[in-house]
């Protein structure tokens, strides 16, 4: 909550949301136009069991802005990591959805459609996981057949976010070295973690 306090303020004085205010200035920050990664590791990850969040390229000229466009990135950086994972293992999409705070945002949700090459559906409503445990009680009780039913009868797409192909050549080049630096990392990770025990 302290990270973005000033961004809080100037939400409140300016009666919008904090998300708003944020989606602003990353707007304001092109995509390739600065060096920082993020990996947004801050409550571990499946990458490997010490790595840890970090930000990488940081010189004295970046704003906020600059970080705050690094985290964005990095996080949806992080879902492509899983994202070809599960396509090196055979899967197939042809879009996904996404859901919780960062589906309020049409910037953030824009650059998943632009990172992932992939149509990007945001569902209606709120409590997504509720109305999945829910989808999930309705089959059980028979008052659906299946889950393509449920989805069918309980889930509707609020809007649609296409990729952006002039948007990819930044994002790949930022992504690679987002993957290379998840290979330098692994040792220093494994060390620090054994300076923390």
């Amino acid at each position: 909550t302290n990270f973005c306090a000033e961004e809080q303020a100037e939400a409140k004085q300016r009666g919008i949301s904090v998300y708003d205010v944020c989606n602003e200035k990353v707007a304001d920050v092109n995509p390739g136009s600065t060096p920082i990664l993020f990996h947004p590791f801050l409550f571990g990850t499946n990458v490997q069991a010490t790595a840890r969040a970090n930000f990488f390229g940081v010189t004295g000229w970046h704003t906020r802005a600059h970080f705050l466009r690094a985290i964005y990135e990095g996080v949806v950086f992080s879902h492509l990591n899983h994202v070809e994972k599960l396509r090196s293992a055979g899967a197939q999409m042809d879009s996904a959805r996404l859901t919780g705070g960062g589906a309020r945002s049409q910037l953030w949700s824009q650059m998943f459609a632009d990172v992932l090459q992939l149509p990007i559906e945001i569902p209606e409503g709120g409590e997504i996981g509720a109305r999945g445990a829910a989808m999930c009680a309705g089959i059980g009780i028979g008052a659906y057949s299946d889950f393509a039913h449920a989805v069918g009868q309980a889930v509707h797409v609020e809007r649609r976010h296409e990729p952006n192909p002039s948007a990819v050549p930044a994002y790949r080049t930022r992504y690679a070295e987002y993957q290379n630096l998840l290979e330098v990392l692994r040792d220093s990770w494994n060390r620090l973690s054994k300076m923390s025990s």
